[in-house]
């Protein structure tokens, strides 16, 4: 049986309208929760194409969540944007034999880091002494880890 997390997703750049539907497909799949009910308790929530739509029209990048995700990782959401190079980030909460996490997608590159409790970017003990002893500066070990908080692009639906 898998273990089951909280996993908190963002993704933004350029978004092919048909290509939207199937990332709404996804996050369903991924079990992304609603988003706001307090802000939309009429509707229970803000449901995922309104959200990216929401997110087209601030000039900003999308944020879900989902409460129990399997193995801790939105996998679906995940495979569709590295399909179709859309940047995102994803962290996953601590629990059982899943760790604090985050893994980023540029739009070509993925990424992993370690996390805090609070999804900061984190640097391993090990990492630190390999550092040291490799002559790295704490400086570049530091903005290594620091690209891990870029903003992502803002959403940008697109006509295909």
């Amino acid at each position: 049986m898998a273990d089951y997390t909280y996993c908190a997703v963002e993704i933004g750049g350029k978004i092919p309208a048909d290509v939207l539907d199937e990332l709404i497909e996804a996050a369903e799949n991924d079990g992304i929760d609603t988003i706001d009910p307090f802000e939309y308790p009429d509707k229970g929530g803000r449901d995922v194409r309104e959200t990216f739509e929401e997110a087209q029209r601030r000039n900003t990048y999308v944020s879900m969540s989902a409460s129990e995700v399997s193995g801790g990782y939105c996998d679906e959401i995940a495979a569709l944007c590295k399909a179709h190079g859309i940047p995102y980030r994803q962290t996953s909460a601590e629990k059982y034999d899943i760790p604090n996490e985050i893994e980023w997608f540029d739009g070509e590159v993925t990424r992993q880091c370690p996390a805090t409790s609070s999804h900061a970017p984190a640097i391993e003990v090990s990492d630190l002494k390999t550092a040291l002893e490799t002559g790295v500066s704490l400086e570049k070990l530091y903005a290594t880890h620091r690209g891990f908080l870029d903003a992502l692009p803002p959403v940008e639906i697109i006509s295909t």
